[in-house]
């Protein structure tokens, strides 16, 4: 390795990632290479962060992430965009990848450009997270409670906050959205009564009927 990784680098890699110490000396040397291939300086801020991730993968792993990124319509040169501001956005799983932008794409209809731009979206569960918020605030749309969607502020935003802003403050007129989100995060069906846990279902129907259908376009018929 014909420069040395400064110490204080070294302590804080140790620090984040402890067991990196029972590595290979030859596969830790091959990463530091890789990862200054890539264009980043051991002396960067990045560095610690970009190792991390690319220390955890083999380099085939890393290049069936990056052929993901790439049926998903990014080029190389947006990949390497978004790695360097974001390296864990391609510390997750291919099938991640592909789930997390299939929904950012084809439900949310958000452009590649905002995902590079704003790379944290992938670090963000779709499960736990953007499904549910993205859910609820289709729910308040089609109630005519607010205009509509804008991007993705909401997803930024805290836990605490989103419950405030779209949940907390129409409580009186959706009195059982609150059981809806969580039933969506759980994995569960909401249990509510009445007349509202018809409206409610009947616009998450809507909702998750037209996201099956911009998932799956050649697949007919409800679900």
């Amino acid at each position: 390795m014909k420069e040395a990784v400064p110490a204080h680098v070294v302590e804080r890699f140790l620090t984040l990632h402890p067991r990196s110490i029972f590595q290979n000396p030859e596969r830790l040397i091959n990463a530091v290479n890789f990862v200054k291939n890539l264009g980043f300086e051991t002396t960067d801020t990045m560095f610690v962060h970009v190792f991390r991730v690319i220390i955890q993968m083999s380099e085939s792993t890393w290049k069936k992430k990056i052929e993901v990124m790439k049926s998903m319509g990014f080029s190389e040169d947006d990949i390497l965009k978004t790695f360097k501001r974001f390296p864990q956005s391609l510390g997750y799983s291919e099938e991640n990848i592909r789930k997390t932008l299939n929904f950012y794409f084809n439900t949310m209809k958000l452009e590649h450009q905002t995902i590079i731009v704003n790379p944290n979206l992938l670090g963000f569960s779709t499960e736990k997270r953007v499904r549910p918020r993205y859910h609820v605030l289709k729910v308040l749309e089609s109630k005519k409670l607010i205009k509509g969607m804008k991007e993705f502020k909401h997803l930024v935003i805290s836990e605490k906050n989103f419950r405030e802003k779209y949940i907390d403050q129409f409580i009186d007129e959706l009195p059982g959205l609150l059981e809806f989100y969580l039933g969506i995060k759980e994995g569960k069906s909401s249990v509510l009564d009445g007349e509202e846990e018809l409206a409610i279902l009947k616009g998450m129907l809507s909702v998750l009927r037209e996201e099956k259908r911009r998932e799956s376009p050649w697949l007919e018929g409800d679900f």
